[in-house]
């Protein structure tokens, strides 16, 4: 069963939720354009208040464009970046956070390299609700599940069938469990973690 990643909280009440309802991830967004950014002062407070045992992600954007200092401002488990079009060295150069694991963000990308050549613990990629066999298949050819974030906002049997056959290491949430653009249903949230816990 793969792992439950809550995607982008914008507040500590949803937060604590996430927590409490067993999410093992729980990512906020500093990325310029993301409806869902919050500021790092926000982020700071969400970290502060989660238990140990949920890992917090700060899905930075670009890594042309993070500002370090806001990122080391945050107690965090992890980093997300997005490489664009960086050559894994100098992206290992410039992307150098001590306290925090990096995540490599390759969703809208068909392939990847292994991780640990960014120097990245993980790596995520997303799914629409129009996927084939092919976009699994190669999803599967190009990306090393048992390090990979699927993200996609699916029903839940469409969830199923994808993780059976992939078997990722977590599946990341977003807009399938929001009640409005920066509020969760957790009713709904509850329903697909427990759900996906089970598989």
């Amino acid at each position: 069963m793969p792992d439950v990643k809550i995607s982008c909280a914008a507040n500590t009440e949803d937060a604590r939720w996430a927590a409490i309802l067993g999410a093992e991830f729980l990512s906020v967004s500093l990325e310029r354009g993301n409806r869902k950014k919050i500021s790092a002062e926000k982020a700071s407070e969400i970290a502060e208040m989660l238990p140990s045992y949920t890992g917090f992600i700060i899905e930075a954007g670009g890594y042309d464009e993070i500002n370090k200092s806001e990122i080391n401002s945050i107690k965090g488990d992890f980093i997300q970046v997005d490489p664009r079009d960086a050559d894994p060295e100098d992206f290992r150069e410039k992307i150098s956070f001590p306290d925090k694991k990096l995540i490599l963000d390759m969703r809208g990308r068909d392939e990847c390299t292994d991780p640990s050549l960014w120097g990245a613990e993980y790596v995520t990629t997303g799914i629409n609700s129009e996927f084939s066999k092919e976009i699994l298949e190669n999803l599967k050819r190009n990306f090393k599940m048992e390090n990979t974030i699927v993200e996609g906002d699916l029903e839940l049997e469409g969830i199923k069938d994808i993780c059976g056959y992939l078997k990722p290491r977590c599946w990341s949430i977003k807009k399938a469990i929001e009640k409005s653009p920066r509020k969760i249903d957790y009713k709904k949230m509850k329903k697909y973690i427990r759900e996906i816990s089970l598989w």
